[in-house]
Formats: C-alpha cells, sequence, structure tokens
C-alpha cells in the first residue's frame, strides 16, 4: 500500500519480534499476527525447514551427485519448495 511506501520494514519486524512495539498487551494483535503467520523465530524456522529437507531428502532416497532436475518426475512441487511442506 502507498501508505507504507519507503517504512523500514525489517527494523519494524525487529522491533516487534525482540521489543514487542506496536503490540503491546493486545491479545487482538498478537492472534493477527498469528493468523498470518507471523515468524517469531526465524533462527529457529530456518533450522526447523533445513532439518524437514533432509528429512524428506532420506525419504526419497536421492543420489547426491544427481541434479534435482534428474528428480523431477518423481517430486511433487511441494517436495522441490522445502519451505511450503509445514
Amino acid at each position: 500500500p502507498d501508505s507504507t511506501r519507503g517504512m523500514p520494514l525489517g527494523r519494524r519486524v525487529r522491533q516487534i519480534r525482540r521489543r514487542n512495539d506496536y503490540l503491546g498487551n493486545d491479545p487482538a494483535r498478537w492472534r493477527s499476527l498469528d493468523e498470518l503467520g507471523f515468524c517469531w523465530e526465524p533462527k529457529r524456522t530456518k533450522r526447523s525447514v533445513v532439518a524437514r529437507a533432509f528429512r524428506r531428502y532420506e525419504e526419497l532416497k536421492m543420489n547426491p551427485e544427481a541434479p534435482l532436475s534428474d528428480y523431477e518426475e518423481i517430486l511433487s512441487k511441494e517436495d522441490i519448495d522445502w519451505n511450503a511442506a509445514k
């Protein structure tokens, strides 16, 4: 939206994560961000995504030397987009 043009979004997100800025004690604001899928702990989330990717890789028993393109016929889009599988 035009009203957010130029807003330092990264800084705002950090402030929300670290200091709960803009949320206060309003449970509705917290719920709203949760419902949007706000990532409260990005490092933990990244580790979780990587761990799921490795588990899925093991399930498929892929050859680590083969390029991913060799597996496109047996992989679903969700398998290729590791982050989509929650």
